[in-house]
């Protein structure tokens, strides 16, 4: 996987429930996105990565019960 699809996975996994809701929102995931990818590009390859999230930033990509 590239960087952007390995934290996406781990933040659907539960790691981008920011307020420990039980909920992983858009602005979550891009909260924890924008917290990892950037580094870990510049540390792994030498080079700048910016993820973006697009759309509702509202809406619910995952809920736990």
């Amino acid at each position: 996987h590239g960087l952007f699809t390995y934290y996406f996975l781990q933040g659907l996994r539960g790691k981008a429930d920011i307020d420990g809701s039980g909920v992983v929102t858009a602005k979550g995931m891009e909260t924890f996105l924008s917290q990892r990818v950037p580094d870990e590009a510049m540390i792994l390859y030498g080079r700048e990565q910016t993820p973006e999230v697009m759309g509702n930033k509202d809406m619910i990509l995952v809920k736990f019960r």
